[in-house]
């Protein structure tokens, strides 16, 4: 007996194919719900936006963006999301805010130039919007922690994708000169925002070695010449200190790039299989080779960098955009598999509910971990820090925050840079007593903590002898949900202050 009623056949595999889009789409909306959110709160939701905030703010007034480690501080990124957030800052009155602005346009541009370029390999507009949602829809779930945040990743890849975007459009036409100096200026642009997004450069390297030698040539030759132009004038404009702030040693634990790794590949395991069934079904389209090798690329660049100290999931990002490439590229197969009438409805229905279910299990396993974050980030309303900034704001003297929002938005000046200061004192030693001194002689008349500064089981920021001294000359005078306040109770002889760096 046909399980299928006549009337239902030609009806099952379109609604099967409906629920991914309804359900991605539903998760896009929520994506813009969160920004707008984030946007308009003032409460910090990340280590990293007073940091980028004060290093921004220094590139707009003309200070020193790259000073000695001697100064406590380590800048180890490149410049120009410095001097775009300082600019915005400058006009909307608030550098953090600014960045957040900067960083959720260029979240949504991915996304538009992800529709553009499986526009480009299918001709397809539903494919096109299918993986752009896709695309916002893996960002809300996976990295949401990175929506609407004052940190210049996904600004940088912005710029790849749109190199992407320039070089699959000359696949399979002549390659002419003329398009090299607009696609390595791209590159150059999105290196010079964060200086990690290798994945599309490498990966048309990769390309042209197999395909074009010619042009691969042609793309080398520009690459170094644009390369050598902007190291001169970083040079010009920095000096040495910007290369060895950028090259300044890390340490790098294989266990942490492994572990993260491995949940980057339990979010994304079940999506591999379309992936298969998108490469098979394009296996002889080079447009669709050089996204499976922007994607495996993109893979190890997360593998590689997450090792490194203090690097987080961001360094996954040029993988996420190439699985939703091909996600849209799994929706061309699925769209073309319903349409065509030499295929029988029964396997229609078994392959399009297959992909369905790939499409859906991923989100739906990691909905519960999301919607605790997400529930969280909405009960943060716009005072949430308020009782934070005004106790900073009355405090007078040095003020330590290891949140550097806090002392950005109550006006105090960025005196040590707490996140980096284990790296520092590993590349220079004699650091550590001289931060050791400052806290003996209570040079800071407030430090703002985690809680978990003074746990021996987390590798937290201090070595131990900085948390012994806190320890023995500062005692907590408050506790609220943004972490701990420590003030002087027991002060070595000599000087409380000192002259700043």
């Amino acid at each position: 007996m046909d399980p299928y009623p006549k009337l239902l056949k030609p009806l099952v595999p379109n609604l099967l194919a409906l629920m991914p889009r309804l359900f991605y789409f539903t998760f896009s909306i929520v994506l813009i719900a969160v920004t707008l959110h984030k946007i308009g709160t003032k409460y910090t939701f990340g280590t990293n936006e007073g940091w980028n905030a004060y290093w921004a703010s220094a590139a707009w007034t003309g200070l020193d963006l790259y000073p000695a480690s001697s100064s406590f501080r380590l800048n180890n990124y490149v410049p120009l999301w410095f001097y775009f957030t300082g600019a915005l800052g400058a006009m909307v009155g608030d550098i953090i805010r600014a960045g957040r602005l900067l960083a959720s346009l260029a979240l949504f541009l991915n996304a538009v130039a992800i529709c553009c370029i499986v526009r480009e390999i299918t001709g397809r507009t539903q494919d096109c919007w299918f993986a752009g949602v896709a695309f916002l829809s893996l960002f809300c779930l996976f990295y949401e922690d990175y929506v609407a945040i004052n940190e210049p990743q996904i600004a940088a890849n912005l710029f790849m994708t749109a190199s992407f975007l320039i070089f699959i459009r000359q696949i399979g036409n002549d390659s002419r000169t003329s398009t090299y100096p607009i696609l390595v200026s791209c590159l150059l642009i999105g290196g010079l925002i964060k200086q990690n997004v290798l994945a599309v450069p490498i990966s048309i390297f990769i390309f042209l070695m197999f395909h074009d030698r010619p042009a691969l040539v042609r793309f080398v030759g520009f690459s170094f010449v644009g390369i050598s132009i902007a190291c001169a004038l970083l040079y010009v404009a920095f000096g040495r200190n910007i290369f060895a702030s950028l090259l300044f040693p890390r340490r790098y634990d294989i266990a942490i790039a492994l572990t993260q790794t491995r949940e980057q590949l339990a979010n994304y395991s079940l999506f591999l299989p379309l992936i298969a069934i998108s490469h098979f079904a394009f296996k002889s389209n080079p447009k669709e080779k050089f996204v499976l090798i922007y994607l495996f690329v993109g893979f190890a660049q997360g593998l590689i960098f997450s090792g490194g100290f203090d690097v987080d999931i961001n360094v996954f990002f040029d993988f996420a955009i190439a699985t939703a490439i091909l996600l849209g590229l799994a929706h061309n197969f699925t769209i073309r598999t319903i349409g065509n009438v030499n295929v029988d409805y029964r396997r229609k229905i078994h392959l399009v509910a297959a992909l369905t279910i790939g499409l859906l299990v991923p989100p739906v396993l990691s909905f519960h971990s999301w919607s605790d974050d997400l529930s969280r980030e909405f009960s943060v309303d716009a005072t949430a820090q308020d009782v934070d900034l005004v106790y900073l704001n009355a405090m007078t003297g040095h003020v330590m925050c290891e949140n550097l929002a806090l002392c950005y938005w109550s006006g105090k000046r960025f005196e040590v840079d707490v996140v980096n200061l284990k790296a520092l004192i590993l590349a220079q030693p004699d650091l550590e007593t001289l931060i050791v001194g400052r806290i003996n002689k209570c040079s800071y008349s407030l430090i703002q903590l985690s809680e978990d500064w003074n746990n021996d089981e987390y590798d937290g920021p201090f070595t131990e002898r900085i948390r012994n001294a806190l320890n023995d000359h500062y005692t907590m005078a408050k506790e609220t949900r943004s972490g701990i306040y420590r003030v002087p109770f027991r002060c070595s002889p000599g000087l409380t202050f000192y002259d700043g760096h």
